[in-house]
């Protein structure tokens, strides 16, 4: 994907998919089907490739990923929807992200992500004051407890 040779990395993710449901290792799995949506977008098979990520994000929604592997699929694919202006799904995984992390008490890490990406979107709905609230808030998580 970093190459931008979409196609290799669609191709790449299959295989990781299929590894991951051949040993049910749920987080191989969610990162492979994540990154084949990213894929298929970028070589403008949007329908099918959004039909992805949303799979990916029901299936992160449905705690069935780790902790860890669930922040990385939020993160990854909020700027992903950001990147390609589906700021509507970029609002509702992070409104399904900030959720999430208040429930992670333990992840002070993307609590301070998700709180950047709320910024983000509030920003883009032109909603300066509450923005910098969250970036405010955010710095708080920068700082070790």
């Amino acid at each position: 994907m970093a190459a931008g040779d979409h196609e290799s990395a669609s191709a790449v993710a299959v295989e990781a998919g299929e590894i991951g449901a051949r040993f049910a290792d749920r987080d191989l799995t969610a990162l492979a089907m994540m990154e084949r949506g990213h894929a298929l977008v970028r070589q403008g098979r949007a329908s099918e490739g959004l039909r992805l990520v949303d799979e990916t994000m029901v299936a992160v929604t449905s705690d069935e990923p780790s902790p860890v592997i669930a922040g990385i699929v939020y993160c990854t694919t909020i700027a992903f929807c950001q990147a390609v202006f589906d700021l509507g799904r970029a609002q509702e995984w992070t409104e399904a992200h900030t959720a999430w992390c208040e429930r992670q008490s333990d992840m002070r890490a993307y609590m301070g992500a998700c709180l950047v990406h709320r910024a983000e979107i509030m920003t883009l709905a032109g909603e300066w004051s509450d923005a910098m609230a969250e970036v405010r808030r955010a710095e708080g998580y920068t700082r070790a407890p």
